[in-house]
């Protein structure tokens, strides 16, 4: 005697009408962002640019010891204890001052060129500037200039500023600058919160 197996037989689920399957469309459109799934959040690519690379940071740092570097040289006149009180390689600041013309052969010597492109901060007409000036006495008499500022915000002697009244310089373009000495507007400029003289000050190479 055989015994057959009975199967189960699944019921057809019975066939939804069209308005309810178009409530089901709308529920599921509806569905709050808690049952939704939440994207994973990736860096912004603001992020990733805002931190800087080694390989970044090593390039500012070998700018900021060439530029230590070239200031020394103008007061050592030597190429050997300017390179090693930067902390860089002699033949490098060599190669950069040769090619920059800072360096100078004449004859058997090498000259060291004082008239190379600076970028400085002034005081003019009420704002601040950026300028680039291509004479030494022009810096010079700029950096004179911001450190009479400088002792005349923290002291207020106006005998400070008195040798630059109507006086103004040149940058490179042949631009003319006169230099404030208005004393109300110097006390604004300085304490705006820019940058410094020295933080701007640098040999253009």
């Amino acid at each position: 005697m055989t015994i057959r197996k009975s199967r189960s037989r699944r019921k057809a689920a019975p066939a939804q009408s069209p308005r309810r399957k178009s409530k089901e469309r709308a529920s599921k459109k509806r569905r709050p962002l808690s049952q939704s799934k939440t994207p994973k959040l990736r860096p912004s690519s603001k992020s990733k640019r805002g931190r800087l690379s080694k390989s970044d940071r090593k390039k500012i740092d070998q700018g900021l010891r060439l530029q230590f570097a070239l200031r020394i040289l103008g007061t050592e006149k030597s190429v050997s204890v300017a390179a090693r009180k930067a902390g860089i390689d002699p033949r490098k600041l060599r190669s950069v001052a040769i090619k920059n013309k800072i360096l100078i052969r004449r004859g058997k010597r090498w000259i060291i060129q004082r008239d190379v492109p600076r970028r400085l901060l002034i005081y003019s007409g009420g704002k601040e500037h950026v300028i680039t000036a291509s004479k030494f006495r022009t810096a010079s008499l700029i950096g004179r200039y911001m450190a009479a500022v400088r002792w005349f915000v923290q002291t207020n002697g106006l005998h400070h500023l008195e040798p630059f009244v109507g006086k103004s310089v040149k940058d490179i373009s042949g631009k003319r600058f006169p230099l404030e000495t208005r004393p109300n507007v110097l006390h604004r400029l300085a304490n705006s919160g820019g940058d410094t003289f020295e933080q701007v000050y640098r040999i253009v190479v």
